[in-house]
This record gives structure tokens, C-alpha cells and sequence, in this order.
């Protein structure tokens, strides 16, 4: 059987993904190679990327979701929008991309969220690529070459609203030349 590239994320209601189009579609693109805009429907906060998965560990990560969603504090993941800016967070070094990320709070409860995923992935067997950083909420709303950040034009727009996320998914991700489609294989409520 197919490995299946998955990740764990929090999905973005469309009423407030139709407001980050607006603020987004305002924003005078910097000149880069390769300029791709990410379209409104594949937009999430990435908790975990796994990677490539197979078939017989689906009902793990299922498992694994309900007992850290289970085990976090009894209170609304409020998630607070920050800024549009670019990422991977300089200021130094290259950018690759343009992000909308989240406030530190809003990162840091994601960020939670993430260490408990890990333990119980890792209590159950399933094994990826782990990373070893500070989680920083943001979403990918376009993406460029990497390109150092000191040639690039300053780009910090604030954009100030928050929501309450209602559900984590299981996404599935099949590449193409056109670019990612997402395809949620579970979603469970927070």
C-alpha cells in the first residue's frame, strides 16, 4: 500500500478566510522568482506535519488527537491573527514565503497542543520527521524562491482579528504541478 503525506492542522472558517483575502489582495507583492499564491481553500495553521504515513497508522493518529485534545485545558482555543509579513521569520536570512502568522499566545497554545500531539503519536508508535524549534503559528499565503530578506521591500501588515477554532483535522496531501491539494481524511472537534 501507497504511503499517504499527512499532516495535522486547524482549519480557518471561510467567513474569516474572505477577510484575510481582502487584506491579503490589498498587499503590494515584492518583485521575486516564482511568485505562487496559495489559493483561499488550502489555508490552515499547520500543528504537525507527519510526512509520509501509511494506511495502518490512521487509526493511531485518531487516537492520538482525542487523547491530547483530552488531556489540554477545558477553554476555547481562541487563535489571534497577527500580521502578514515574511516568512520563515527573519529578519535575517532568506524569506521563502509571504505568512500571515499568529500572535505569541495564540502560538504558544498551538505550540501545546503540538508537544501533546507528539507524545501520544510517539506513545502509539508513529514515527516522523521531528522538529526542533519553538512552534510560531502562521498560515502560507503565497510562496516565492528564497530570496535574502535584506533585498526585499519591509512587509508588516497588521491584521487584528481572532477566531475560535472549532476542530482539528487529518489532511491528506497529494503534490502536483499545479501545486498541493488537500484532502481532509478526519476532522474531530476541540
Amino acid at each position: 500500500m501507497d504511503a499517504r503525506r499527512l499532516f495535522i492542522a486547524i482549519p480557518i472558517p471561510d467567513s474569516l478566510q474572505r477577510e484575510i483575502y481582502r487584506v491579503f489582495s490589498n498587499i503590494r507583492f515584492p518583485r521575486v522568482e516564482r511568485l505562487r499564491i496559495v489559493p483561499e481553500g488550502n489555508w490552515h495553521f499547520t500543528v504537525l506535519f507527519l510526512g509520509n504515513q501509511e494506511e495502518t497508522v490512521i487509526d493511531a493518529i485518531r487516537d492520538s488527537i482525542e487523547q491530547a485534545i483530552a488531556h489540554r485545558e477545558k477553554t476555547e482555543v481562541i487563535i489571534a491573527l497577527d500580521a502578514v509579513t515574511y516568512g520563515p521569520f527573519p529578519p535575517r536570512g532568506d524569506a521563502r514565503g509571504i505568512w500571515l502568522t499568529t500572535d505569541k499566545e495564540s502560538s504558544h497554545k498551538i505550540g501545546f497542543l503540538k508537544n501533546s500531539l507528539e507524545i501520544e503519536l510517539k506513545k502509539r508508535g508513529v514515527t516522523w520527521e521531528e522538529q526542533e524549534r519553538t512552534y510560531q503559528g502562521h498560515l502560507t499565503l503565497a510562496r516565492f524562491e528564497s530570496v535574502p530578506i535584506r533585498t526585499l521591500p519591509p512587509l508588516r501588515v497588521p491584521v487584528g482579528r481572532s477566531y475560535r477554532a472549532e476542530a482539528i483535522r487529518l489532511v491528506e496531501s497529494h503534490l502536483s504541478r499545479k501545486g498541493a491539494e488537500y484532502e481532509t481524511v478526519f476532522e474531530i472537534p476541540l
